[in-house]
């Protein structure tokens, strides 16, 4: 762990520009790191976004029917159940549908930050 002066010390030298080389110890650690790893290409699918966007949108559906059964079941069987009960019911459907407005909340925002990307970047061409 590097303490207070070693860290004023470094960022010293970054200011003044006067940053060592590294060591041929280090120098020849970092070869010897870059020589053993393992570097493999990557699996590209043939798919070309659609599938994936239709599972999104499968899974978004499948979790929609699912919210709408709980609260259809949860309206048929709370007048037969306790104070108590009734209460641990609405609280199941309330995390589920937190859950699930969670869910949709993050993939929404990761397909607005992508087609933020798009348009930078066919703007940018």
């Amino acid at each position: 762990m590097m303490d207070a002066m070693t860290a004023v010390q470094s960022l010293d030298a970054l200011a003044d520009n006067t940053v060592a080389a590294p060591s041929s110890s280090l120098a020849g650690k970092f070869d010897q790191l870059m020589s053993q790893s393992r570097l493999v290409a990557p699996e590209h699918s043939e798919s070309n976004g659609v599938d994936m966007a239709r599972k999104v949108a499968e899974d978004q559906s499948a979790s929609l029917e699912k919210m709408s059964d709980l609260i259809q079941s949860a309206g048929a069987r709370l007048h037969n159940l306790p104070p108590q009960e009734m209460v641990a019911a609405n609280i199941d459907l309330a995390l589920e549908v937190g859950a699930m407005s969670m869910n949709m909340q993050i993939k929404m925002s990761l397909v607005n930050a992508s087609k933020g990307s798009v348009e930078t970047l066919m703007k940018n061409q």
